[in-house]
């Protein structure tokens, strides 16, 4: 019995074997594992674990609610998405969702993990030229490039989250 939580950046872990961050319940430091910039512990304790990348967090060594569902549909599934070969291409049309992700549940992480580039003028040698070094200068920094459309997309869907909760809260005059 394994629960996943969405809080403003925790992940909450009810089962031996979980996924996020951090040593021991006593505080003591884990063997990390590396994934990306962020290490991630190979003996995790159920709890609750904060500032923990979305990646980071599927990738440790537990099982998250939506592998549950996986498993409780056919086992031989959640076995084939674990062990399936990773499309990079797709994996760019994810970074859109991840990054939606990112800013609506770790604001705080977003402009660390996230650069959206501005616009950049490809039909000119100089446009082309700067897209060129500010891709290079991005990749030193291991943060993911969005576009300028992409992050306008994102900031729009945020706002709607965040309209939407001032709704719900009851922080909105009727």
């Amino acid at each position: 019995n394994q629960q996943e939580t969405a809080g403003d950046t925790g992940q909450e872990i009810t089962t031996d074997g979980g996924s996020g961050t951090g040593g021991d319940e006593a505080g003591e430091a884990a063997d990390p594992v590396e994934n990306g910039n962020f290490t991630v512990p190979d003996n995790i304790q159920p709890g609750i674990y904060y500032d923990i990348p979305n990646e980071a967090y599927h990738a440790g060594p537990g099982v998250s609610k939506s592998q549950l569902d996986d498993i409780a549909d056919t086992p031989a599934i959640y076995l084939w998405r674990k062990n399936a070969p990773v499309d990079t291409e797709k994996t760019k049309t994810l970074d859109t969702g991840t990054a939606f992700h990112c800013r609506v549940l770790e604001p705080e992480e977003f402009s660390k993990r996230f650069i959206i580039a501005p616009e950049f003028n490809r039909r000119t040698s100089a446009g082309k030229e700067e897209e060129k070094t500010f891709l290079e200068e991005c990749a030193r920094t291991g943060r993911t490039v969005l576009t300028a459309e992409e992050g306008r997309k994102i900031e729009l869907m945020y706002q709607s989250v965040m309209a939407l909760t001032e709704c719900i809260a009851g922080e909105v005059d009727q």
